[in-house]
């Protein structure tokens, strides 16, 4: 009964594009809900939706909070986004922001998602509402909030003509005039710098030319963009007629490179470890290794900005006993020391489950714990030429001797001596095994159970990594599976370090037979 009660609240919410109220919701509906948003969303907008969760300090833009109301993509006149709306936004993803697209679960999950949004959005509304008036009762709150989230009709679009040079001429002076002073002449949005949300926050415009739209390029959903604005940013709405609008958009359409968009959007791939013949070489430059398929893997800034790293090409083999992935990805400048105070190392992580449905993509969760194999650039250097001391990046300074042990003995090295892998003098890998069962639990495995090896080699902007470890240190994979991978980069130029970085959501690999 509750089941088919929630089907028709949804059948009633899709033809009106009405909110739904808390009551509504079948309990067993919301407690699906709440599973599938506490697993893959609270870590971002907060167990309540108000945009304040654990990783809320790592991203840029920062987490949408429902009870707000400000909601970017939407499809109506109210600028209230329908469930339709909500649905699609979590399938595509926000591009431009550490939102990724979730396209990959089925249909159901996304709507009881949805759903879930609206009720949280609801229930933050309903307690700002009794906090800012203890006199109203909670009736009167939800009945506020329904009101105040009523999406309302579609904002109505001509159909799409085809573009013509005429067309494409008026759109480009229309461009010219209303668009470029924030978007740039080329598309670029990288000159316009003062601009700020609806929360003060600092924000920029899209950059076209890499395929970075929120909402998508394609026509209608572009078009109404431009018509309606996007709430709560400085974009606003326009009067054009119809064949005005449809020439902006065309124009706008005209400056995204061909195949631009599919390098930007995480979308759920599947990869294949081949099986080797003989032993996988773990030279990232040997020849052996391009007779393995390699695959583009768009990644995304968690603090976004115009200069990154967009992705890396993923291959990967195992010879039955033992798992080998290469990464290579570019990267103008090669950053291999940490001795200076303000000096960030690159490097680059591959994240493995072994479960069908993984926890969040970022580090794990409490009771399901992920393997994680982690380089750092600084260590294939201090194994190539020894690791130098703070004297080496700072040679003006005075040099003072400074010995932590005993008066005559050696000096005590704290790091060293309790056997952290990256405070070693002569390390012996650049590639550590480490396991995360959530934010702040990342742990090294320790010396017995660093099975993993690794090289690296940067040559002409471009690092190319290859991991080998044990197919049980793999998430426990044996010839035949098909495990979770996740990937994360850092690029030392930009300052990355420790959560800021650039990351994929989860993808599958296929161990060969």
């Amino acid at each position: 009964m509750q089941i088919k009660t929630f089907l028709l609240t949804w059948c009633l919410v899709f033809t009106t594009g009405s909110l739904l109220m808390a009551a509504e919701l079948s309990d067993r509906a919301l407690k699906q809900g709440m599973e599938l948003y506490d697993k893959h969303c609270a870590s971002c907008h907060g167990e309540t939706g108000q945009g304040d969760g654990e990783a809320e300090y790592l991203l840029s833009p920062k987490p949408r909070d429902f009870s707000g109301g400000s909601f970017r993509l939407t499809s109506t006149e109210s600028g209230l986004p329908s469930d339709a709306d909500i649905v699609d936004t979590l399938r595509m993803g926000m591009a431009g922001s550490s939102m990724p697209s979730w396209g990959h679960f089925e249909d159901r999950d996304l709507e009881t998602l949805a759903a879930t949004v609206r009720h949280l959005a609801v229930e933050g509304k309903v307690a700002d509402l009794l906090a800012d008036d203890d006199r109203m009762t909670r009736k009167e709150a939800l009945e506020i909030a329904h009101d105040v989230f009523e999406a309302g009709p579609v904002v109505k679009i001509s159909p799409e003509p085809k573009p013509t040079p005429k067309q494409l001429a008026v759109g480009k002076d229309l461009y010219t005039a209303n668009c470029a002073n924030c978007h740039d002449a080329d598309g670029r949005g990288k000159n316009k710098l003062d601009m700020k949300n609806d929360e003060g926050r600092a924000i920029f415009s899209r950059d076209f030319t890499q395929g970075i739209f929120k909402g998508g390029s394609g026509g209608v959903d572009l078009a109404r963009r431009i018509r309606r604005g996007m709430p709560g940013t400085p974009m606003p709405g326009t009067d054009y007629t119809d064949d005005q609008l449809w020439a902006v958009t065309h124009y706008v359409q005209q400056f995204v490179k061909p195949g631009a968009q599919e390098r930007v959007l995480q979308k759920q791939k599947i990869f294949v470890a081949a099986r080797a013949e003989g032993v996988i070489n773990p030279n990232p430059s040997h020849p052996d290794w391009s007779n393995y398929a390699s695959t583009f893997v768009p990644v995304m800034p968690l603090w976004w900005r115009h200069d990154r790293i967009e992705g890396c090409e993923l291959q990967a083999a195992h010879d039955g006993t033992k798992l080998a992935i290469r990464l290579s990805w570019s990267d103008a400048t090669r950053d291999d020391s940490m001795l200076a105070q303000h000096g960030f190392t690159d490097g680059s992580a591959v994240q493995l489950s072994s479960s069908d449905d993984p926890p969040f993509f970022a580090m794990g969760a409490k009771d399901d714990e992920v393997s994680i194999w982690y380089w750092k650039a600084a260590l294939t250097k201090d194994m190539a030429r020894g690791r130098g001391t703070v004297a080496d990046a700072h040679p003006n300074m005075p040099r003072e001797p400074h010995n932590f042990g005993a008066p005559d003995g050696p000096p005590f090295h704290t790091g060293e001596h309790a056997g952290n892998p990256v405070s070693q003098t002569c390390p012996v890998s650049p590639v550590e095994s480490l396991g995360a069962a959530g934010f702040g639990t990342l742990t090294t495995r320790g010396a017995a159970a660093q099975t993993i090896t690794g090289e690296a080699h940067w040559e002409k902007g471009r690092w190319s990594v290859v991991f080998v470890s044990d197919l049980k240190d793999g998430a426990g994979a044996t010839p035949g599976d098909t495990i979770s991978i996740a990937l994360a980069l850092w690029d030392g130029a930009a300052g990355d370090r420790n959560g800021q970085k650039s990351v994929t959501i989860w993808h599958k690999l296929r161990i060969e037979g």
